[in-house]
């Protein structure tokens, strides 16, 4: 009886998350689907073309999701959900940019929208996949730049195919990866955050597994799924505590709140100056207006080696 309590719960729950999923309603852009020990493995598919843009309605997919992952518990307190694989839709891109037209003012792509408060949101987003029991990996095998990078650096394990590509354009602009750089440098050490940060260098797949930026590099997109999802399946038959108490002992050697929330007090103190708005709109001149900014082009996936143009 307690045993079918239990199933009935997870099914239940999985049920209710399903057709949220599927109505385009509570996860629009967001596609999942559960597997593994007990369904306890939950595949996401980020959907949010042409680029998968870090925009606000994104965000809040995401939030609304993670935010459900923990509503139904067992008897011991546990969620269905022991790992979540956060995975792409799209075959170029894994996360793209945060979307730039919202630090313009008075804001050109909607005047009602608040571009501080979607940053903070976005914010709240990188806290919870950092903070939440579950396991996240990320299947990188596209464009991870800028707010995608960010994204993968508050996951806990990050897998990279043929088609991964990583970097931080922010110091372009004049500003810092803020909300990834302080995790990304107890990752892969001051000397190639240096190196890529300040210079805002793009990173593909082979060289990021070599210096630590991902786990390990797969030549195949087959194989990398292949491989992710045989790890998640593995570490879901294990007790919920296995995850929780070691996520936690791991992060307690990551940077603390107090330094990431130095970084968003200096990012505030940078994106005001005049600078910030000049190089963006130059970055939006160059990807073609503000149409052109969220589509598929070949700026678009070659941004780092073209955006220091904004400056020419």
């Amino acid at each position: 009886m307690f045993g079918l309590w239990i199933f009935a719960a997870i099914a239940a729950f999985f049920h209710c998350v399903q057709a949220q999923a599927s109505n385009g309603t509570s996860f629009g852009t967001i596609g999942i689907k559960t597997f593994g020990p007990n369904n306890s493995v939950l595949r996401t598919s980020i959907d949010n073309g042409p680029i998968n843009l870090a925009d606000q309605g994104f965000i809040e997919d995401f939030i609304e999701l993670l935010e459900s992952l923990n509503s139904t518990v067992d008897s011991n307190g546990d969620p269905p959900v022991k790992v979540v694989i956060v995975a792409s839709a799209l075959e170029t891109y894994f996360i793209d940019t945060f979307d730039i037209r919202l630090f313009l003012p008075p804001g050109p792509i909607n005047n009602n929208v608040n571009g501080t408060a979607v940053l903070f949101r976005f914010w709240h987003l990188q806290s919870l996949l950092s903070t939440l029991p579950q396991l996240f990996i990320a299947e990188i095998d596209g464009v991870a730049y800028a707010a995608g990078n960010e994204l993968i650096f508050n996951m806990d394990l990050r897998y990279a195919g043929p088609g991964a590509i990583f970097g931080a354009p922010e110091a372009v602009c004049g500003v810092l990866h803020v909300g990834g750089i302080e995790q990304l440098t107890s990752v892969i050490g001051p000397a190639y955050a240096n190196e890529y940060m300040i210079s805002a260098l793009p990173i593909e797949g082979p060289r990021a597994a070599e210096i630590g930026w991902v786990n390990k590099y797969y030549e195949s997109s087959e194989e990398l799924s292949k491989e992710v999802d045989a790890l998640a399946s593995r570490i879901a038959l294990f007790p919920y505590t296995a995850i929780t108490a070691n996520k936690k002992a791991i992060r307690r050697l990551g940077p603390t709140q107090e330094q990431i929330d130095a970084g968003k007090t200096e990012f505030f103190a940078l994106v005001q100056n005049e600078f910030v708005q000049t190089c963006v709109l130059n970055w939006l001149e160059l990807a073609g207006g503000n149409e052109s900014y969220v589509s598929d082009s070949e700026f678009q996936r070659t941004l780092l080696d073209k955006l220091p143009n904004v400056w020419t």
